[in-house]
């Protein structure tokens, strides 16, 4: 009957919602776990630059992990697309700053 199929579309819809609902879970704990991962070589990094100032080691950071984007975005592009990224100095410095602001606002948020 007409109700059946519709309890049973129900059912069905809700199973669906609890499966995305558990993968978007799990999704946050891997990002989560990743983010620690992360944040514990940040750690390891500036312990290793010991000497340098902290402006120093965090524009090293930067410049680091400007390259490894730079090779993310490159490699996976369609090889007719061109990918353009600013690469003079005052460049990086630019997105140095972008880093802090946005930094500078979660920290403030939290």
């Amino acid at each position: 009957t007409a109700a059946e199929q519709a309890e049973a579309d129900k059912i069905s819809c809700v199973v669906v919602a609890e499966a995305v609902a558990e993968a978007k879970k799990f999704l946050g704990i891997g990002l989560a776990a990743e983010r620690l991962a992360i944040a514990g070589s940040f750690r390891e990094c500036f312990e290793l630059l010991d000497g340098a100032s902290h402006r120093e080691a965090f524009s090293m950071l930067l410049l680091a992990a400007f390259f490894d984007t730079l090779h993310d975005v490159t490699a996976r592009a369609p090889a007719d697309m061109g990918v353009v990224f600013g690469h003079e100095p005052n460049d990086l410095k630019d997105l140095q700053t972008q880093v802090r602001s946005v930094l500078r606002q979660r920290l403030s948020t939290q």
